[in-house]
């Protein structure tokens, strides 16, 4: 198009306040690029966390493989379990001359809840089974 058919076609708008305006303009262009800013960091935090996942996993699979390793190179030897029995309560002896009153606290009102034998994760097998070999060595020496 030539530049007389351009400014026919050209409207214009006249701003009550075009300073106020470029100035609304200019900090919605600062918001947007402070929030492209802050967008750019949390993909890098992304980045950074995937990165570190990644290198856990190849962590634990190195440690799984080593630890494989070190069993294969053990001896077999058969796993003794320890059963822990319950503390025996011991009470005193009293003669049958001897009126003995009990007289009840707080802690015998009370029923007593046992409570179940929580499953050992694979960590604290693994801890059980470093003291019970920590224990052999100890009674060798």
């Amino acid at each position: 198009m030539s530049k007389e058919t351009q400014k026919k076609h050209a409207y214009y708008a006249g701003l009550s306040e075009p300073i106020e305006v470029r100035k609304t303009i200019l900090e919605a262009s600062r918001e947007v690029l402070q929030s492209l800013q802050q967008f750019d960091k949390f993909s890098a935090v992304r980045r950074e966390k995937k990165q570190a996942i990644a290198d856990l996993k190849s962590n634990v699979s190195e440690i799984n493989r080593l630890f494989s390793e070190l069993k294969s190179h053990l001896p077999n030897a058969a796993h003794t379990h320890l059963i822990k029995t319950a503390p025996q309560k011991h009470e005193p002896k009293v003669s049958a001359t001897i009126p003995v009153t009990k007289q009840k606290s707080k802690k015998q009102k009370e029923p007593s809840v046992k409570l179940k034998p929580k499953e050992l994760s694979e960590l604290e097998k693994l801890e059980k089974e470093l003291g019970e070999i920590e224990n052999k060595l100890g009674s060798m020496t």
